[in-house]
């Protein structure tokens, strides 16, 4: 026994010693590939953000929502992606040096880089709860919507260069060299007022050789130089500008939403509406000051919470609630949506909500059987009971962790029909949301099943 024990304890030291060694090997070296390594915690600040066969997309329109990932302790290294806007009147891109992150436009102190459509720009500048921007350079032949561009960054002490390459196989660089700078931080992508889509992400390691190899002959702006600051020549802002205001106009009249429920439940006629997108999946809802309507089918694969439509198409009825199908979509403005009234389950219940984005309240009675990518909750409140659907694929790590009897507060679509509540009260269509699901007060874990076991 004490032989083995001589043996078992340095084994035992010598597995502490080589975990310790990586973890700490993998806080302090700069690594990832691609957004499906759990280790990795990415946290979001805003935004609505879906992962999908290594695309990560987020939905909203909101301004500066952001996703970040790595060590705070990363130092030198080059961060690159594939990145699409799919809006045409705002921005995208990579952050690099992250630090003290919160909820908010310019809200962490670091770096971006990225695309931006109202100028048609490479950008490059800093964060600090404010944007200082660098430098704006022209994208020859215009950035092109829902196309796939691929950047990359390369930051080694406070030299910070960037790079996108074009579809006629050119490139655009840019790169500063600043007197001060964080010296480490986070990674993470960034859109601003469009929706957008990132792929390929890589981060790794890098030297000023790396930097050297990305600017391949640019000089870097400096402050002793007077070229830290400034757009180049023949930056176009005119005609986004000229299009965007074509875009605001309104093509016919429109009908108030809740105006659709007085039509022949048997004919199906056309109408065109005006309103707001507060949900993406499991279906299109769109909601005015009057109600809110379902759109089953539509020509705008770009869409994105908040985004200000006019939508014409046919109205017919499912479930006995009115949906448009075969939409024609027009996309007026990118908004960031008014926050959703707070209502109580009975109010939910009266039917007089359906369609509506409101915020609920309510106690986690169980987790029912969910199919696909759907996951189902049941919950009271005031006498009610209601199911919420949620996108597990969004809401995995969430999931996980509700304990039967914990307090919700959600958000999310209300609807009555029996296809998504079941026998319950009526369903809500969770938002896929930053804060849509929040745990108010979690349920102790000395329940009386787990007492009795």
């Amino acid at each position: 026994m004490k032989r083995s024990l001589q043996i078992a304890v340095p084994v035992l030291l010598l597995t502490a010693m080589a975990v310790a060694w990586l973890g700490y090997r993998s806080l302090m070296r700069p690594r990832i590939e691609g957004f499906n390594n759990p280790a990795d915690a990415w946290t979001p600040y805003g935004g609505a953000w879906q992962l999908s066969d290594g695309v990560m997309r987020n939905n909203s329109d909101e301004r500066g929502a952001k996703l970040l990932g790595g060590s705070k302790y990363w130092k030198d290294y080059s961060v690159e992606a594939d990145i699409a806007l799919l809006g045409s009147y705002g921005d995208t891109g990579l952050i690099v040096r992250a630090r003290d992150p919160e909820q908010g436009v310019d809200s962490y102190s670091g770096f971006f880089a990225g695309l931006r459509t109202l100028d048609n720009t490479l950008l490059l500048g800093r964060s600090d709860f404010g944007w200082e921007e660098y430098k704006a350079t022209p994208i020859p032949g215009n950035i092109e919507v829902r196309r796939f561009y691929h950047l990359k960054v390369v930051v080694v002490g406070c030299s910070i260069g960037v790079m996108v390459n074009l579809p006629d196989e050119g490139a655009v660089r840019e790169g500063v060299e600043l007197t001060k700078c964080n010296r480490a931080g986070q990674v993470g992508i960034k859109s601003y007022q469009t929706p957008a889509m990132w792929k390929n992400f890589r981060v790794q390691p890098a030297t000023i050789a790396d930097l050297r190899a990305l600017m391949d002959g640019v000089a870097l702006g400096s402050h002793n130089a007077g070229t830290l600051h400034g757009a180049a020549k023949g930056v176009n802002d005119i005609g986004p500008i000229q299009q965007e205001a074509l875009n605001h106009r309104l093509e016919g009249s429109t009908v108030p939403i809740a105006e659709l429920r007085l039509l022949s439940p048997t004919t199906a006629s056309q109408a065109s509406i005006r309103g707001v997108v507060r949900l993406l999946l499991p279906m299109v809802y769109v909601e005015d000051a009057t109600g809110g309507i379902a759109v089953e089918s539509h020509d705008a694969p770009a869409l994105a919470i908040g985004d200000e439509v006019q939508i014409t198409g046919s109205i017919s009825r499912s479930a006995g609630m009115p949906v448009m199908r075969q939409g024609h979509v027009k996309i007026l403005w990118s908004n960031n949506p008014a926050s959703p009234p707070m209502i109580a389950a009975d109010e939910a219940a009266t039917g007089d909500e359906d369609g509506r984005l409101v915020v609920l309240q309510g106690t986690l009675m169980r987790t029912l059987e969910a199919s696909g990518r759907q996951g189902v909750l049941e919950l009271e409140a005031r006498g009610e009971v209601f199911r919420v659907i949620v996108d597990a694929n969004n809401y995995e790590r969430e999931l996980s962790k509700l304990r039967p009897g914990s307090e919700l507060q959600l958000t999310g679509v209300i609807r009555s029909d029996p296809g998504f509540a079941g026998d319950s009260a009526f369903a809500l269509l969770l938002s896929p949301s930053q804060g849509a699901l929040r745990v108010t007060h979690e349920a102790p874990w000395w329940t009386r099943g787990t007492l009795c076991m």
